[in-house]
C-alpha cells in the first residue's frame, strides 16, 4: 500500500512539474474534487469496494499469516505476556508426524482434499445434468425450478441452517404454531414421566 501511494505521489508531482513548466495553472483542491466527480468518477466509485477488500480481506490475511510465525497462545497474550517471533517452529510441529497435532493434521488434510475434489466434481457433473433436464422440451414450470436453484445459491447455507435451527427449535414458530392449533402438547424436559403414568 505504501509503495502504491508513493508511486502515485511521484506521478502527481511529475504531472504538477510539467504543468508548471508549460505555464499552466496548477489544479487546487476544489478542481481535484470536481475531477473525481467528473472525468475520474470511476476512481471515486471503486474506492469504497477496494477499501473494503483491503480492510476486510487483505489485512486479516496478512495478520493471520504473520501470526502463524509467532508463539501466540493462551499463555502469550498482552498485556500479561507478550508473544514473540518463533519462525517455522509452529510449522514443524504441525507438519511433523511425531506430535499429536501432526498425527491429526495429515488425515484431516487428506479427507479435506478428497471432499473438495469429489464435491467440486459432483457439483459440476450433477449441475450440468440437472440443467439439461430442466431445459428439455416438455418440462413445465421451468422458471419456477430455476428460481428455486438460484435461491439455493444466493442464500448462504450457514444462514439457512441458522434460520432452520431457530424455526424448528422447541420454542420456535413452527412448534408454537402447532401447539396453538392443538396438534400436539408441549413436552417438558424437566418431568421424566407424564401425569397418570407410574
Amino acid at each position: 500500500m505504501f509503495i502504491i501511494l508513493w508511486v502515485q505521489n511521484i506521478r502527481a508531482s511529475c504531472s504538477a512539474q510539467s504543468l508548471r513548466r508549460s505555464g499552466k495553472k496548477l489544479p487546487g483542491f476544489i478542481s481535484d474534487v470536481k475531477s473525481l466527480l467528473d472525468e475520474q468518477f470511476h476512481k471515486t466509485l471503486l474506492f469504497i469496494p477496494v477499501a473494503g477488500i483491503v480492510v476486510f480481506t487483505i489485512v486479516p490475511l496478512v495478520y493471520m499469516i504473520s501470526l502463524a510465525f509467532t508463539n501466540y497462545d493462551k499463555d502469550h497474550q498482552v498485556p500479561a505476556n507478550l508473544f514473540t517471533w518463533v519462525g517455522f517452529d509452529n510449522f514443524k510441529v504441525v507438519l511433523g508426524s511425531d506430535s499429536t497435532i501432526g498425527n491429526t493434521f495429515w488425515p484431516v488434510l487428506g479427507w479435506t482434499l478428497v471432499w473438495s475434489v469429489l464435491a467440486t466434481f459432483l457439483n459440476y457433473i450433477l449441475g450440468i445434468i440437472l440443467a439439461m433436464l430442466i431445459n428439455k422440451k416438455g418440462i413445465r414450470f421451468k422458471a419456477f425450478y430455476r428460481t428455486l436453484f438460484v435461491l439455493a445459491i444466493a442464500v448462504p447455507q450457514f444462514v439457512s441452517l441458522l434460520v432452520m435451527k431457530n424455526v424448528l427449535a422447541e420454542a420456535g414458530p413452527v412448534n408454537v404454531l402447532l401447539q396453538e392449533w392443538g396438534l400436539f402438547q408441549r413436552r417438558f424436559r424437566s418431568s421424566p414421566t407424564r401425569p397418570g403414568r407410574g
